[in-house]
């Protein structure tokens, strides 16, 4: 566990410090980071601050995660569906 608590820490301060070379990816190891750590409500609120001009089925498929680890799972197949759609056969996403 302090593994995720390190990173925690790292990604709250680069975030609060603007140190980092992309937000999408910094805000996306944030959630994946509080998913970790199963903080579920903070994990969707990072994800949700990630650059809309940021997309990738990782983010969308992120998402998706979080929602069925909270125990939601008809809003994961949603997201995965929604994935889907933005991002036809992709791999990564059938998969899931």
């Amino acid at each position: 566990m302090d593994g995720v608590r390190n990173a925690l820490k790292f990604f709250a301060t680069q975030i609060a410090e603007r140190n980092y070379a992309n937000e999408g990816a910094a805000r996306y190891g944030q959630a994946q980071t509080q998913l970790m750590a199963r903080d579920f409500k903070a994990a969707a609120q990072s994800l949700a601050l990630v650059p809309k001009d940021a997309t990738h089925p990782m983010i969308d498929a992120l998402g998706a995660r979080i929602k069925t680890a909270a125990g939601d799972g008809p809003g994961a197949i949603a997201a995965y569906r929604t994935a889907l759609v933005k991002f036809p056969r992709t791999r990564y996403l059938e998969l899931r």
